[in-house]
Protein backbone atom coordinates (compact mmCIF):
# COMPACT_ATOMS: atom_id res chain seq x y z
CA UNK A 1 0.00 0.00 0.00
CA UNK A 2 3.13 2.58 0.91
CA UNK A 3 4.51 1.86 -2.52
CA UNK A 4 1.05 2.24 -4.22
CA UNK A 5 0.67 5.79 -2.74
CA UNK A 6 4.10 6.57 -3.91
CA UNK A 7 3.56 5.87 -7.24
CA UNK A 8 0.34 7.78 -7.29
CA UNK A 9 2.54 10.80 -5.90
CA UNK A 10 4.54 10.19 -8.54
CA UNK A 11 2.31 10.02 -10.99
CA UNK A 12 0.68 13.54 -10.12
CA UNK A 13 3.21 15.62 -9.18
CA UNK A 14 6.95 13.62 -10.35
CA UNK A 15 7.65 13.65 -7.11
CA UNK A 16 6.69 11.62 -3.83
CA UNK A 17 5.55 14.64 -2.05
CA UNK A 18 1.69 15.08 -0.54
CA UNK A 19 1.15 18.26 -2.98
CA UNK A 20 -2.69 17.04 -3.91
CA UNK A 21 -4.70 18.91 -1.73
CA UNK A 22 -8.14 19.01 -2.24
CA UNK A 23 -7.59 19.32 -5.99
CA UNK A 24 -7.84 16.60 -8.36
CA UNK A 25 -5.21 17.05 -10.72
CA UNK A 26 -4.96 15.73 -13.93
CA UNK A 27 -8.23 13.82 -13.61
CA UNK A 28 -11.25 13.77 -15.78
CA UNK A 29 -13.57 15.76 -14.07
CA UNK A 30 -17.79 15.43 -14.89
CA UNK A 31 -19.36 17.83 -16.73
CA UNK A 32 -21.50 19.10 -13.57
CA UNK A 33 -18.34 19.64 -11.28
CA UNK A 34 -18.07 22.99 -9.92
CA UNK A 35 -14.54 23.25 -11.05
CA UNK A 36 -15.47 21.97 -14.29
CA UNK A 37 -18.13 24.98 -14.93
CA UNK A 38 -15.37 27.10 -13.37
CA UNK A 39 -13.02 26.75 -15.85
CA UNK A 40 -15.68 26.79 -18.49
CA UNK A 41 -17.67 29.52 -17.94
CA UNK A 42 -15.89 31.97 -15.75
CA UNK A 43 -12.03 32.00 -17.06
CA UNK A 44 -12.62 31.84 -20.98
CA UNK A 45 -15.60 32.57 -23.23
CA UNK A 46 -14.12 30.95 -25.68
CA UNK A 47 -14.19 27.78 -23.84
CA UNK A 48 -17.60 28.54 -22.50
CA UNK A 49 -19.44 28.01 -26.06
CA UNK A 50 -17.46 24.85 -26.83
CA UNK A 51 -19.38 21.18 -25.37
CA UNK A 52 -17.73 20.02 -22.55
CA UNK A 53 -14.11 18.44 -23.14
CA UNK A 54 -13.86 15.59 -20.64
CA UNK A 55 -10.01 15.52 -21.13
CA UNK A 56 -7.94 16.72 -17.76
CA UNK A 57 -8.52 20.10 -16.67
CA UNK A 58 -5.08 20.86 -16.12
CA UNK A 59 -3.54 19.59 -19.12
CA UNK A 60 -6.49 22.36 -20.75
CA UNK A 61 -5.23 24.63 -18.04
CA UNK A 62 -1.20 24.24 -18.92
CA UNK A 63 -2.01 24.84 -22.56
CA UNK A 64 -4.24 27.16 -22.71
CA UNK A 65 -3.91 29.93 -19.32
CA UNK A 66 0.27 28.89 -19.54
CA UNK A 67 1.93 27.72 -22.75
CA UNK A 68 -0.64 29.62 -25.18
CA UNK A 69 -0.50 32.75 -22.87
CA UNK A 70 3.51 33.05 -22.51
CA UNK A 71 3.95 32.60 -26.49
CA UNK A 72 1.14 34.25 -28.10
CA UNK A 73 0.71 37.10 -25.30
CA UNK A 74 3.12 40.34 -25.78
CA UNK A 75 6.34 39.34 -25.15
CA UNK A 76 7.51 35.90 -23.81
CA UNK A 77 6.45 34.55 -20.37
CA UNK A 78 9.81 32.52 -20.13
CA UNK A 79 9.33 31.99 -16.42
CA UNK A 80 5.46 30.10 -17.36
CA UNK A 81 7.18 28.17 -20.02
CA UNK A 82 10.04 26.56 -17.63
CA UNK A 83 7.75 26.22 -14.86
CA UNK A 84 5.42 23.85 -16.99
CA UNK A 85 8.43 22.06 -18.92
CA UNK A 86 10.59 21.28 -15.86
CA UNK A 87 7.95 20.06 -13.43
CA UNK A 88 5.47 18.24 -15.21
CA UNK A 89 5.50 14.09 -16.12
CA UNK A 90 6.23 12.79 -19.24
CA UNK A 91 2.06 11.82 -19.22
CA UNK A 92 1.31 15.06 -18.70
CA UNK A 93 3.14 16.90 -21.19
CA UNK A 94 1.98 14.13 -23.80
CA UNK A 95 -2.02 15.69 -22.47
CA UNK A 96 -0.70 18.75 -22.53
CA UNK A 97 0.21 18.46 -26.33
CA UNK A 98 -2.46 16.76 -27.22
CA UNK A 99 -5.05 19.56 -26.04
CA UNK A 100 -2.41 22.35 -27.22
CA UNK A 101 -3.18 22.21 -31.31
CA UNK A 102 -7.19 22.92 -30.08
CA UNK A 103 -6.94 25.58 -28.11
CA UNK A 104 -3.80 27.32 -29.14
CA UNK A 105 -4.81 28.54 -32.44
CA UNK A 106 -8.36 26.69 -33.28
CA UNK A 107 -8.36 28.19 -36.78
CA UNK A 108 -5.19 26.70 -37.80
CA UNK A 109 -4.58 23.13 -39.36
CA UNK A 110 -3.81 21.08 -36.42
CA UNK A 111 -0.53 18.95 -36.20
CA UNK A 112 1.35 17.23 -33.63
CA UNK A 113 4.68 19.53 -34.03
CA UNK A 114 2.32 22.39 -32.99
CA UNK A 115 3.63 23.16 -29.61
CA UNK A 116 7.24 22.34 -30.87
CA UNK A 117 6.58 24.27 -33.98
CA UNK A 118 5.73 27.60 -31.47
CA UNK A 119 8.42 27.32 -28.93
CA UNK A 120 10.91 27.40 -31.81
CA UNK A 121 9.64 30.32 -33.21
CA UNK A 122 8.90 32.35 -30.20
CA UNK A 123 12.23 31.33 -28.69
CA UNK A 124 16.05 31.49 -29.27
CA UNK A 125 19.67 30.44 -28.67
CA UNK A 126 19.87 27.49 -25.47
CA UNK A 127 16.69 28.58 -23.86
CA UNK A 128 14.84 26.87 -27.30
CA UNK A 129 16.88 24.18 -27.10
CA UNK A 130 16.28 23.13 -23.75
CA UNK A 131 12.23 23.74 -24.01
CA UNK A 132 12.19 21.80 -26.96
CA UNK A 133 14.04 18.60 -25.39
CA UNK A 134 11.83 19.16 -22.88
CA UNK A 135 8.57 19.06 -24.23
CA UNK A 136 9.42 15.56 -25.78
CA UNK A 137 8.30 14.15 -22.63
CA UNK A 138 11.38 11.87 -22.21
CA UNK A 139 12.52 12.70 -18.90
CA UNK A 140 13.60 9.65 -17.07
CA UNK A 141 10.95 7.69 -14.81
CA UNK A 142 11.13 6.06 -11.12
CA UNK A 143 9.98 2.80 -11.75
CA UNK A 144 7.94 0.55 -9.35
CA UNK A 145 10.72 -2.04 -9.36
CA UNK A 146 13.04 0.77 -8.65
CA UNK A 147 11.30 2.25 -5.84
CA UNK A 148 10.40 -1.57 -4.25
CA UNK A 149 14.17 -1.76 -3.93
CA UNK A 150 14.29 1.54 -2.42
CA UNK A 151 11.77 1.17 0.05
CA UNK A 152 12.42 -0.23 3.31
CA UNK A 153 11.21 -0.91 6.95
CA UNK A 154 11.98 1.90 9.76
CA UNK A 155 13.83 0.48 12.27
CA UNK A 156 13.76 1.56 16.30
CA UNK A 157 15.75 0.09 18.52
CA UNK A 158 16.67 -2.98 17.01
CA UNK A 159 13.37 -3.28 16.13
CA UNK A 160 10.69 -3.04 12.86
CA UNK A 161 7.96 -0.52 13.48
CA UNK A 162 5.67 -1.55 10.83
CA UNK A 163 6.37 1.87 9.44
CA UNK A 164 8.37 2.32 5.86
CA UNK A 165 10.62 4.77 4.15
CA UNK A 166 12.54 5.68 1.00
CA UNK A 167 16.34 5.04 1.04
CA UNK A 168 17.51 7.40 -1.17
CA UNK A 169 20.40 5.83 -1.81
CA UNK A 170 19.33 3.36 -3.35
CA UNK A 171 16.47 4.92 -5.02
CA UNK A 172 19.10 7.37 -6.92
CA UNK A 173 21.97 5.95 -9.10
CA UNK A 174 24.44 7.51 -7.09
CA UNK A 175 27.25 7.28 -9.04
CA UNK A 176 25.63 8.31 -12.26
CA UNK A 177 24.24 11.48 -10.38
CA UNK A 178 28.09 11.91 -9.71
CA UNK A 179 29.51 11.27 -13.22
CA UNK A 180 26.22 13.94 -14.01
CA UNK A 181 27.75 16.02 -11.77
CA UNK A 182 31.38 16.13 -13.06
CA UNK A 183 29.82 16.40 -16.76
CA UNK A 184 28.22 19.71 -15.52
CA UNK A 185 31.36 20.84 -13.98
CA UNK A 186 33.11 20.45 -17.07
CA UNK A 187 30.93 21.83 -19.43
CA UNK A 188 30.74 25.07 -17.36
CA UNK A 189 33.54 25.77 -14.70
CA UNK A 190 36.20 24.20 -16.04
CA UNK A 191 36.22 25.27 -19.80
CA UNK A 192 36.29 28.37 -22.01
CA UNK A 193 32.29 29.00 -22.88
CA UNK A 194 29.96 26.97 -22.04
CA UNK A 195 28.51 22.96 -23.73
CA UNK A 196 25.01 24.22 -23.65
CA UNK A 197 23.99 21.08 -25.03
CA UNK A 198 25.67 18.52 -22.07
CA UNK A 199 23.12 21.17 -19.61
CA UNK A 200 20.45 20.59 -21.77
CA UNK A 201 20.55 16.52 -22.04
CA UNK A 202 20.87 16.17 -17.99
CA UNK A 203 18.33 19.13 -17.21
CA UNK A 204 15.45 17.61 -19.16
CA UNK A 205 16.08 14.03 -18.86
CA UNK A 206 16.63 13.30 -15.02
CA UNK A 207 14.53 12.43 -13.11
CA UNK A 208 13.46 15.06 -10.07
CA UNK A 209 15.51 12.96 -7.31
CA UNK A 210 18.35 12.42 -9.60
CA UNK A 211 18.74 16.03 -10.61
CA UNK A 212 18.94 16.61 -6.83
CA UNK A 213 21.30 14.03 -6.15
CA UNK A 214 23.33 15.94 -9.08
CA UNK A 215 22.92 19.10 -7.48
CA UNK A 216 24.10 18.11 -4.25
CA UNK A 217 27.34 16.44 -5.87
CA UNK A 218 27.80 19.85 -7.60
CA UNK A 219 27.80 22.01 -5.24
Amino acid sequence: MFVDELMRRLSVSGTFEITEGTVKPFGNYPADDPVADFYRKERSQDLADKPWDPRPIPAIYDAWWSVKEAIYGLGTDEQALIEIFMTRTNAQIREMKEVYTDVASPNRKASKSLLEDDIRGDTSGNFKKLLVAASQGGRYEITRERLEQAVEEVIANDKPTGMFDINYQKLVDMQKAKNDANRLFKAGEERWGTDEETFNLIFSTRDYYSLREIWTEYV
